[in-house]
């Protein structure tokens, strides 16, 4: 399978949400989309901000079950930006 680089974007940010939902309260489920998509969205239009992503990891913590806190905050310290000087 010979697959685009968008497309292995989308793969990859299909697998990134879905983790996530798997790991946040049944209630947040739909906010998380909402929010993870806004930001996929800004990622591909080439406006996310390092601001962006702050606020996004930070809106995920709080909706994430206590025992992935620490797994979670892991995983998040390893994205780092790529917005440029935005």
């Amino acid at each position: 399978m010979n697959l685009g680089k968008d497309q292995i974007i989308k793969t990859g940010e299909q697998q990134l949400m879905n983790l996530v939902l798997e790991h946040v309260h049944d209630e947040h489920k739909e906010g998380v989309k909402e929010l993870m998509n806004q930001s996929f969205q800004k990622q591909a239009d080439g406006t996310l901000t390092h601001e962006d992503i702050k606020n996004t990891q930070s809106s995920l913590m709080q909706m994430l079950k206590p025992e992935m806190m620490e797994q979670a905050q892991s995983l998040m310290s390893h994205f780092t930006p790529q917005t440029g000087n935005k």
